[in-house]
């Protein structure tokens, strides 16, 4: 409908209504999906649509850690570093810092 109530009410300025067609067009690189857009529709003429495919953030940091590492240093990037990390602590006498 053009209303501009959907446009007002995005926090993160990813609606705009165009003034010559007076409809809303929503940037979905900066869309959230948080939905105050569409409750604040009176008309209902925006809905939001689920993705293909789910993203489920880590529940923990150390997961977070896990997955920077593997798409860093591939699959095995954490494991090599650790592996490093022991031979350094071990050549240079250090043993008392790894963990028993």
């Amino acid at each position: 409908q053009g209303c501009g109530n959907c446009e007002e009410s995005c926090q993160v300025g990813a609606v705009s209504v165009s003034e010559k067609e007076q409809y809303a067009v929503v940037n979905l690189d900066r869309c959230l999906g948080c939905g105050v857009c569409v409750s604040n529709c009176p008309t209902e003429s925006i809905s939001l649509l689920k993705k293909p495919t789910e993203v489920i953030p880590p529940q923990t940091r150390e997961e977070l850690v896990d997955i920077i590492m593997e798409r860093k240093k591939g699959r095995f990037g954490k494991l090599m570093l650790t592996g490093k990390l022991y031979f350094d602590a071990v050549r240079t006498g250090q043993t008392h810092l790894l963990k028993p």
